[in-house]
This record gives structure tokens, C-alpha cells and sequence, in this order.
């Protein structure tokens, strides 16, 4: 049995301490994750935390059908879905500026140059701020799996959707990216 595995069994169980545990090894990604759906950092935590909260007390109804990470990414989108029609949870506008050193986007790649870096974070917003502007039902599916690395399966079980339909939003979610990123493209090419 896996180390996560007993955390699980543990946690369906009621203890506390190892779904702690359990969070502690998604919560990273999955603000992450929520951060590019929702485009700010306080709320992404927020929405992360709901997230766990609701994955708490629905714990006895996971059945491994899916990945814990693929059920935590099922509740978060929902959650998140709420807080993007609803509007946001903070008074805080999306701020691609954010630094989320963490990420690997906004890691400098070996080199000391101020305005190789500056150019590089500058895109990395730009390109965030294209994502945001995309529809939900594609910017999910495109955060889904072009950001967050889900299989297709896994996207469309968190989205409750047919395989063939992720397909066809990631498809258009990415030709609207690329015409929203044409001026930035041309002007690297």
C-alpha cells in the first residue's frame, strides 16, 4: 500500500492529521491550478482552501475511481466556476504581476540578465492575462491540460464532459489563445 493510499484510508476514517497531510501534498499545485482559472492569488488560495474544506466532508464518497488530485481538481473547478460567475471572493482585481516564484514560468533560467528577465516575466503576464480573456469552458479545459498536465480522461472527468468534447474546447481554446497572442508572437519572430 502507498504511502498516499494509507493517508486516504486514514483520513476516510476521520483522522484529521493525515488529510492534513494528504493537502499538504496537493496544495501547491492545486492553487496553481486555480490561480490560472481565476487570476489571483488571494483568491486562488481561497478557492483552494473551500476546496479542501468540501473534499474533507465528502471524503467517505471518494472511491478511487479517479485520482485524489483529479477529485480535488473536480471540486476546485466547480468552486471555481461558482466564484468566476459569482464574481471574486476578494476586492481584488486579477494581477498577472503576481510573482508566484514558485512556478517554473517565473523562474530565471540561469541567467543574471535584468532585461532578459524583465522581458520574460512581461510575456508571462501577457500570456496570462490572454488566458483570462478566453471563455470559461475553454480557459478550464485549457488550464486543465496544457497547464496542469491532466490526460484527456482525467480533464473530462473533472469537467463531467465526453473525452471528445475536451478535445474539441482545447482545440478552439488554443487557436483563440493564438490570436490573442499573435501581436506578442509576431513581435518575438
Amino acid at each position: 500500500m502507498s504511502e498516499e493510499s494509507a493517508l486516504l484510508t486514514q483520513a476516510m476514517a476521520g483522522d484529521v492529521e493525515a488529510f492534513g497531510r494528504l493537502v499538504e501534498r496537493y496544495q501547491g499545485r492545486l492553487v496553481n491550478f486555480v490561480f490560472h482559472l481565476v487570476g489571483n492569488q488571494d483568491d486562488a488560495e481561497e478557492i483552494a482552501q473551500e476546496t479542501f474544506l468540501r473534499a474533507y466532508r465528502a471524503i467517505s464518497t471518494f472511491r478511487g475511481h479517479s485520482s485524489l488530485y483529479t477529485w480535488f481538481c473536480s471540486i476546485a473547478t466547480r468552486v471555481a466556476i461558482r466564484w468566476i460567475r459569482a464574481g471574486p471572493l476578494s476586492e481584488n482585481p486579477p494581477r498577472f504581476d503576481d510573482a508566484q516564484p514558485d512556478h517554473p514560468a517565473n523562474q530565471d533560467e540561469g541567467g543574471n540578465d535584468p532585461a532578459a528577465s524583465a522581458a520574460r516575466h512581461e510575456t508571462v503576464c501577457q500570456v496570462r492575462r490572454a488566458i483570462q480573456q478566453l471563455p470559461e469552458r475553454y480557459r478550464v479545459v485549457l488550464v486543465l491540460v496544457d497547464i496542469d498536465g491532466l490526460e484527456y480522461a482525467e480533464a473530462a472527468e473533472v469537467l463531467r464532459i465526453p473525452i471528445n468534447t475536451v478535445r474539441s474546447r482545447l482545440a478552439r481554446a488554443r487557436e483563440l489563445l493564438r490570436r490573442k497572442l499573435r501581436p506578442l508572437l509576431a513581435s518575438e519572430g
